[in-house]
């Protein structure tokens, strides 16, 4: 098996820059994307995207923070309500969120 010809300038293959070359074509036909768009690997071969986890554990922590906040509301709601017991629907819910 040979092994793929790499561009020394982005270090990218031939396969990898053809695979880009169709997707601009792609968007471009949308007028998504100028003409002279490049992708910022191209440019630059030390490019490193953007993340944007941090941003989604965040949401999730208040999430699950609004969770459990909710879930606690609702037995203390049962409890200090005239029947002050528990019921099947409560259960499943704490199952639920305990999974």
């Amino acid at each position: 098996m040979s092994s793929p010809v790499l561009i020394p300038s982005t270090g990218q293959t031939v396969a990898d820059l053809t695979g880009l070359i169709g997707l601009l074509q792609l968007a471009g036909s949308r007028g998504a994307l100028p003409q002279n768009f490049q992708p910022p690997g191209l440019m630059d071969p030390h490019y490193v995207p953007p993340s944007r986890g941090q941003n989604f554990i965040i949401v999730q922590a208040m999430l699950i923070a609004c969770s459990i906040l909710f879930v606690i509301l609702r037995i203390w709601a049962r409890f200090s309500s005239r029947l002050g017991k528990l019921f099947l629907d409560d259960y499943v819910l704490v199952i639920a969120l305990v999974r």
